[in-house]
């Protein structure tokens, strides 16, 4: 019974090492760029999980926002981080072919890699996921170290 035990401990322990790693990576890729959200409790929302990247809401005619946005992107890139709902998906698309008519590629991976990590629906729903996941990742720590 513990040989089973451990090698389930080992196997949710690759999956939630990983996680980790990757979180990290994103959250210093997402903090090295401009990004770019649909409202101000987004911006809430990134701030409040650690992410204090300049960012910019899509409030407003969409051509002053990709000139806004290419205007103040210096040379970061710019990463769109709209909501995994219809709505959001549709300005993802939109916005992305309006940065690519600027010659302005918008990196669409960081929100993949959102999702990918962390069940989403909303960016608001950025930090509740983020600490869940992060409490899962502590738990299983303690739980390794105890083994």
């Amino acid at each position: 019974m513990k040989k089973r035990f451990k090698a389930c401990v080992r196997y949710f322990d690759v999956d939630l090492k990983e996680k980790d790693i990757r979180l990290k990576k994103l959250w210093k890729k997402l903090n090295d760029a401009l990004l770019v959200v649909e409202g101000k409790h987004d911006v809430a929302a990134l701030r409040e999980v650690g992410v204090y990247a300049p960012v910019i809401t899509a409030n407003g005619k969409p051509e002053r926002i990709v000139q806004k946005v290419i205007a103040q992107a210096r040379g970061k890139p710019v990463v769109l981080l709209f909501d995994y709902d219809r709505e959001g998906t549709r300005k993802t698309l939109f916005y992305n072919e309006l940065f690519f008519a600027e010659d302005c590629n918008a990196d669409l991976q960081p929100h993949k890699q959102l999702k990918q990590l962390l069940p989403l629906n909303t960016i608001e729903d950025l930090p509740t996921a983020y600490y869940d996941v992060m409490e899962e990742i502590a738990l299983e720590k303690r739980v390794r170290k105890n083994v």
